[in-house]
């Protein structure tokens, strides 16, 4: 899980802000995990390994109805801003989680590894964390298990917990003894 202290900036939520007017979410510009460290920039998120410092970068395919559709799926509306960010942030989570030394998926996609360009091509475990990381996704904003329940399945029982861990990373200011930092 992250750790450390964490500063927060507020990111223009530029999809959302099409959609409706919603001009302003809260991410941690930075969280820790032990494989790698998360960072919200303002326009991509990237993930830096510790390993030996590659790192992966996420930009927002703007207007891609497939994403579009995703967004859809995972319970984000049309906002692709928010899917990127808890997408990207997922994938460290949940290696941590399952005890991987880090991301199969993001790791490739850090050592130009793996191909991103065609979902046939890549390797299972790729295929599979993708799919469990949008299932976590889908799971936390619509409480819909994926088709298969491979999360579910993943997780067992502890499901609900590890939702509630997620959701304590991506939105803090719904943890438990959270205190606001503008109010310090």
């Amino acid at each position: 899980m992250a750790r450390g202290n964490r500063r927060f900036r507020c990111i223009p939520c530029r999809a959302a802000q099409l959609a409706y007017d919603s001009s302003m979410i809260l991410y941690p510009e930075e969280m820790q995990f032990e494989a790698c460290t998360v960072r919200v920039c303002d326009q991509y998120v990237e993930t830096e390994f510790r390993e030996d410092g590659a790192i992966a970068r996420a930009d927002v395919p703007w207007g891609d109805n497939d994403h579009i559709a995703a967004c859809w799926t995972a319970g984000y509306g049309g906002d692709q801003w928010r899917m990127v960010v808890e997408h990207e942030v997922a994938h460290a989570f949940l290696a941590e989680e399952r005890g991987l030394p880090h991301s199969w998926s993001v790791w490739a996609a850090a050592h130009n590894s793996g191909g991103k360009s065609s979902h046939t091509l890549w390797p299972e475990r790729v295929r599979e964390e993708e799919h469990l990381v949008v299932a976590l996704q889908r799971y936390v904003n619509c409480g819909v298990r994926d088709d298969y329940d491979r999360l579910g399945r993943a997780f067992g029982h502890d499901l609900p917990d590890l939702a509630r861990r997620f959701v304590a990373v991506m939105r803090p200011w719904l943890s438990e003894g959270y205190r606001e930092p503008y109010l310090d």
